[in-house]
């Protein structure tokens, strides 16, 4: 059950060219899965709205974001 409240919202912020790293941060493995998606996983537990704000890699990041998130 979701106890978030109505209004409540997660951003991730994702939008970085990662340029020094030379790869998508949001892209890097964490435990098994991609980085984007471990932030909403986490922010599931306490928000109602999840969105992931993408840049540079936006096609990329999209492709491994729950289709649940904007």
């Amino acid at each position: 059950m979701h106890h978030a409240p109505p209004f409540a919202l997660g951003i991730v912020l994702a939008a970085g060219a990662s340029r020094r790293m030379g790869r998508p941060k949001a892209l890097l493995d964490h435990e098994g899965e991609p980085l984007v998606n471990a932030h909403v996983r986490t922010f599931r537990n306490v928000c109602r709205h999840i969105v992931v704000v993408t840049g540079a890699h936006d096609i990329a990041i999209q492709q491994v974001v729950a289709s649940t998130v904007r």
